[in-house]
């Protein structure tokens, strides 16, 4: 499935995962995605755990991250395609909170209000 959903220019993906804490407890978590894309630059993703509840967005000129619970919206400027977000994003040394560089740009941004949709 991964070879023809790399072959479409605008595709939708919604995946859920169930998995055992890293600590090697045996309780188990579920998390869920939706992704929208339209290739190269444009992505909006909703996830949703038990811990917190995310929204991403990408307009090939800026990324945008919403949580709705802590009431945080930020913004960082990024321009390239989502392979390039993504080997971006992917680099970034992550904290306990889940959050790298790019959290605490964002953090640094200044906080606006999140739009209902994204641009495209």
């Amino acid at each position: 499935m991964g070879a023809y959903l790399q072959t479409l220019k605008r595709f939708r993906v919604s995946t859920e995962l169930t998995g055992e804490l890293a600590d090697g407890q045996k309780l188990q978590h579920t998390a869920t995605a939706d992704l929208d894309v339209d290739r190269p630059n444009q992505i909006r993703a909703w996830m949703h755990s038990a811990r917190s509840d995310r929204e991403l967005f990408y307009d090939g000129a800026t990324v945008a991250l919403y949580t709705p619970a802590q009431k945080f919206y930020s913004t960082v400027e990024f321009s390239g395609t989502i392979g390039d977000l993504i080997g971006r994003s992917s680099r970034l040394p992550a904290t306990e909170e889940g959050a790298g560089e790019a959290g605490e740009a964002a953090e640094a941004a200044e906080p606006r209000r999140p739009r209902a949709a994204p641009p495209w």
